[in-house]
């Protein structure tokens, strides 16, 4: 049996929120938080995580264990430069892992 992957994109600045979507309350915890928590429950394996825009504040606000042992966290530090950045450095990952 083969396994796939879960890439969660959640490097983007939020720029016409005003605040990054990743921290907003879904339920008891963030959005981010019950992101993950589904992925890590599910058959995924691995989890790669991408963040970017306030990638420090949005790690220190988690509750999930980011040391997971199906998760991958990693930066996009060009970010700016559009989602296609994010795709590849999870895809990236996602290659060099499985």
């Amino acid at each position: 049996m083969s396994s796939a992957a879960g890439l969660i994109l959640a490097a983007g600045a939020s720029s016409r929120m005003g605040r990054p979507k990743q921290l907003l309350p879904a339920g008891n915890v963030s959005l981010l938080d019950r992101i993950i928590r589904e992925a890590l429950h599910s058959e995924l394996d691995p989890v790669v995580l991408v963040l970017g825009h306030r990638a420090g504040e949005i790690r220190e606000t988690l509750v999930t264990d980011l040391n997971h042992p199906k998760l991958r966290v990693l930066e996009n530090k060009n970010y700016l430069h559009g989602i296609s950045t994010s795709i590849v450095t999870g895809l990236l990952e996602v290659e060099r892992t499985c």
